[in-house]
This record gives C-alpha cells, sequence and structure tokens, in this order.
C-alpha cells in the first residue's frame, strides 16, 4: 500500500511538473508568434492547479520552474525579446515562485479566488518590467487580438494581463467542480443470501399489511 501510495504522487508531481513546463512552452512560442497568441490564454492553468491542490513551498517551487522554463524556452527555443541575462532569469524565477507562495498560503485562508490570483498578477506584470518585454507577459502573447490591443492602449497592458489570469482561474474553478464518476458495479450477493433476504423482508411486510388490513372482531361466542 505505502510502494502504491508513493508511486502514485511521484506520477502526480511528474505530471504536474510537465504540465507547468509545457505552460512555460506555451507562453513563450506565444510571446515570439504574431498568429498563435490564443495559446498564452490558458498558459497558466496548470499553475493555479499548483496554488490551489500543493502546500505554498510546493506551489512556489512549481512557480519557480515555470518562470524558469519561460526563460529557457523564450531565450534558446524562441525569439521572444526576453533578454539573455542573469536579471531576467532571476526576475521570471523568482516573481512566478513570490506569486504562487502568496496565492497557495491565501487560498488556504480564504478559499480559491480568481479576482485575488487576477489582482495578484498585475503584481507580476509590475515586477518583471525590468526584463524589458513591452506588453508584459500575459498581454504581449494577445497582441494578435485587435479588442485586446485596444484594451491596452486605453486601459494599460497590467488591465489585459488580469483579464488573462482572472479567466484561467475561474475555468480551473468552473472544471474543478465537474466530478467524472465510473459506473460501478455493485456486488451480487449470493443466491442463498438472496433468497433469504428476500424472505425475511416478504415475512417481515406481510405481518405488518395483514394488521393493517384487519379489524377488530368480537371475542368469539363459546356458549
Amino acid at each position: 500500500m505505502g510502494n502504491c501510495n508513493r508511486r502514485r504522487r511521484c506520477a502526480v508531481a511528474i505530471s504536474l511538473a510537465l504540465s507547468i513546463a509545457l505552460s512555460a512552452l506555451l507562453t513563450a512560442f506565444a510571446l515570439s508568434s504574431t498568429h498563435f497568441g490564443w495559446l498564452g490564454c490558458l498558459a497558466l492553468i496548470p499553475l493555479y492547479i499548483a496554488i490551489a491542490r500543493c502546500a505554498p513551498a510546493v506551489a512556489a517551487t512549481c512557480g519557480a520552474l515555470w518562470g524558469g522554463s519561460l526563460y529557457f524556452f523564450a531565450t534558446l527555443v524562441f525569439d521572444a525579446a526576453i533578454p539573455e541575462d542573469f536579471r531576467a532569469l532571476v526576475l521570471l524565477s523568482v516573481i512566478p515562485a513570490a506569486y504562487a507562495f502568496l496565492g497557495a498560503h491565501l487560498t488556504r485562508r480564504i478559499g480559491f479566488s480568481p479576482f485575488v490570483l487576477g489582482v495578484g498578477w498585475i503584481g507580476v506584470e509590475l515586477a518583471v518590467q525590468p526584463v524589458g518585454l513591452k506588453f508584459g507577459l500575459l498581454a504581449g502573447a494577445q497582441s494578435e487580438f485587435a479588442l485586446l490591443q485596444w484594451a491596452g492602449r486605453a486601459l494599460g497592458y497590467t488591465l489585459v494581463a488580469f483579464a488573462v489570469a482572472y479567466v484561467n482561474a475561474c475555468l480551473l474553478s468552473v472544471l474543478s467542480r465537474i466530478r467524472v464518476t465510473a459506473p460501478r458495479a455493485r456486488p451480487v450477493p449470493a443466491s442463498g443470501a438472496h433468497s433469504r433476504r428476500l424472505k425475511a423482508q416478504i415475512f417481515a411486510c406481510s405481518p405488518l399489511l395483514a394488521v393493517l388490513q384487519t379489524r377488530p372482531r368480537a371475542p368469539p361466542d363459546v356458549c
């Protein structure tokens, strides 16, 4: 039993790490692309899964993994306008880690709040400004959408980033309420046990029905 639980925990941890790395890959690709920015619309869901279900320290590790993977993919795989220097690596690793830590801590105190997480992501966007991204992490990935471009120019790219983070958190909140249950085959009792149970129900119900349907009679005439 202990080995099975350990293997299951390892499988869950590996799956979460791979999903976070894939999320960073999609974000880096969206930042470097002018036609596939929509891929970054749902990139934060794996990180929000870690915030919702993991301890704050584990969530912080996932945040650092997300930011470090984003730096790696953006500088070595794609051309996402992120400078190849140590400061950018530190900022992209530490800021998401702190965000995930605080998000997981608040989730355990007030529950999973998409609005709070969306507002918190504004702080992430402001903190990573020295990296040099013109429109930030999330708003820059949505540069192909005219409506978001207009909103970014009129209200600021941080509001667009808030909207993207808020939608990600809301979608996770909705999906987490869906429970997919497989039908279970109920054990069929043995024929002897079934017959005894059925017989007990018949004999238990018959006297009750007889009592309800009969009326009291006078004592018999003994003369």
